[in-house]
């Protein structure tokens, strides 16, 4: 392109090593970025896949930094950090903001963006931030509707960009030199200081007040502001738990969100102060790419305690109690663990059981009069420390580290029971009939 989009009457394309000065950290890193994304679109078409917005070998793609809308609603003419343009049969275009740092996206700002790309017909809005959101769809920023209807808000956590770098590299696809080191290089980028790229580290002030009130039995009320506070700290950090699932794994990891809140994150934090409030608990799926189910998360505040597990459908083709439990225990590598049960869900109305791993033996029920048969098993492991809930940072550290332990211990070797084939049927009738 020799010109600048018709959306702008001011612009330069962005550049991989930039020319501005040191203190303007944002423009840098969003040049850098974006640059990074003309070089490499397929960085670029990994973070944006669920828009919908396709990135092939005949795409047009350009980006540009220093930017200035041709029309501007505003008095004062905004400068948002940059611009990408996208053509394919159709053009697709989107305003960039970037934040670095403990720097938040704000209100006024982002809205005042959305409203430039509304009258200049720009078709999105995409915020980049140290801020977590569980996908790319899902702002930080609540905005009116009536502002959306016509412009799309998106947003990159730096650490999902990060996390999505690394996942190309590992993938082992981009057979292009160049490519290759420049992936290398903004790995490299991303986890220096420049951007203050950094994991959801520590829970807000209110999380131990919140979990003492739980363990006293205390109500909560809807509009308490500290469960709010707690529960928008919760959808950073199960963010930050997919993203370090894909980083270990080498796959691509999400959170599994209820149906109602797919498509708002505030529907999602409104869902987990309900079950605070509710339930003094806190609960989140993770899907994992051929895994044997999603992987769950319990976290009890009242109890202080942290639950993983995987749910697996027992057997149906053995008959007997033992049965199922030998091959549930086929499937259990390390079975001395401290932390690691196996919760029991019968087909009955009887209440779930939680057995010692270590005590799961083939005859564990032989002498108790049960008149019903398993339904799943779910091994898991367990965490209680009141200590632990009592730190706002090491609650951090110990969920996000028995996670991963209950995956690598456990997860990654059970698989789901499968029937099977029928065989035929001897001497059938119709076998006579065709002889």
């Amino acid at each position: 392109m020799q010109t600048l989009p018709k959306q702008l009457i001011s612009g330069k394309q962005s550049r991989l090593f930039s020319s501005l000065k040191l203190s303007n950290k944002e423009l840098i890193a969003t040049s850098t970025l974006l640059a990074v994304f003309r070089i490499v679109p397929e960085l670029l078409a990994e973070l944006i896949k669920d828009t919908g917005i396709k990135i092939n070998n005949r795409t047009v793609l350009e980006t540009y930094t220093e930017i200035g809308v041709a029309k501007s609603p505003h008095t004062k003419n905004d400068r948002p950090d940059g611009f990408i343009y996208i053509k394919n049969r159709n053009e697709w275009t989107s305003l960039v903001e970037a934040k670095v740092g403990n720097n938040s996206l704000n209100l006024e700002q982002v809205t005042k963006y959305v409203e430039d790309a509304r009258a200049n017909g720009i078709d999105s809005v995409i915020t980049i931030s140290n801020e977590f959101t569980p996908r790319v769809d899902l702002s930080p920023i609540t905005l009116p509707k009536r502002l959306l209807t016509k412009v799309k808000l998106y947003h990159l956590s730096w650490r999902l960009i990060l996390s999505s770098a690394i996942l190309l590299k590992n993938k082992n696809e981009i057979e292009d030199r160049e490519k290759s080191f420049v992936i290398e290089e903004l790995i490299k980028f991303l986890r220096d200081d420049s951007v203050g790229n950094k994991s959801f580290t520590q829970m807000p002030a209110s999380w131990t007040q919140v979990c003492n009130d739980a363990s006293i039995g205390a109500k909560f009320k809807n509009s308490d502001p500290n469960i709010a506070e707690v529960s928008n700290a919760l959808v950073e950090e199960f963010s930050e738990i997919a993203l370090n699932l894909t980083d270990h794994l080498g796959v691509d990891c999400n959170t599994k969100l209820p149906y109602a809140s797919k498509n708002n994150r505030s529907e999602w934090q409104s869902e987990i102060s309900k079950d605070i409030i509710n339930k003094k608990k806190a609960i989140c799926s993770f899907s994992i790419p051929n895994a044997a189910n999603e992987l769950e998360v319990e976290i009890d505040l009242a109890k202080n305690s942290i639950m993983v597990g995987m749910e697996l459908k027992a057997p149906e083709d053995r008959s007997t109690l033992s049965g199922k439990i030998n091959w549930l225990s086929r499937q259990l590598k390390v079975k001395d663990d401290k932390k690691s049960f196996v919760k029991v869900r019968w087909k009955s109305r009887a209440s779930d059981e939680f057995i010692e791993l270590s005590k799961l033996e083939s005859d564990y029920f032989r002498e108790r009069d049960l008149n019903t048969t398993i339904l799943s098993f779910t091994p898991l492991m367990q965490l209680h420390s009141s200590k632990i809930f009592n730190s706002r940072k090491n609650f951090i550290t110990e969920l996000e580290k028995i996670v991963i332990e209950f995956y690598d211990i456990h997860a990654q070797y059970l698989k789901q029971w499968v029937p099977k084939a029928p065989k035929p049927i001897e001497n059938s009738d119709i076998d006579e009939e065709l002889e």
